[in-house]
């Protein structure tokens, strides 16, 4: 198994920057990191959980959906049936936020053009 390997800061930056201010004004320096690293290795297949929506708009954004996952859905991955209260943690929210992201894409907004 090979190590992962940090981004450079300029790249972390760069991901930013693909973004206009109605995205990059929600994404903080932590979710733009995760992300800017989560695209920057395909082959690699990762996924990322979050409560918070700009995270998975960014995956809609970018129509890389699949490589969100709510934490409803590992918490079932793993035989845990408890069930998550907050919506911010669920599939249902995973799946909005998504579509959103998707739509502002169709629409024009998240990527700089």
């Amino acid at each position: 198994m090979s190590k992962l390997k940090l981004l450079p800061i300029a790249d972390i930056l760069a991901f930013k920057n693909r973004f206009d201010a109605s995205y990059v004004c929600d994404l903080d320096n932590g979710e733009a990191e995760s992300l800017a690293y989560l695209t920057s290795q395909p082959k690699l297949n990762f996924k990322i959980s979050s409560g918070d929506a700009i995270v998975y708009k960014v995956l809609g954004n970018l129509n890389i959906v699949d490589q969100g996952i709510a934490l409803e859905e590992i918490l079932q991955q793993i035989g845990l049936t408890r069930r998550v209260n907050e919506f911010q943690y669920t599939r249902a929210f995973r799946d909005q936020m998504t579509k959103v992201g998707s739509t502002d894409r169709i629409q024009g907004r998240g990527l700089k053009a």
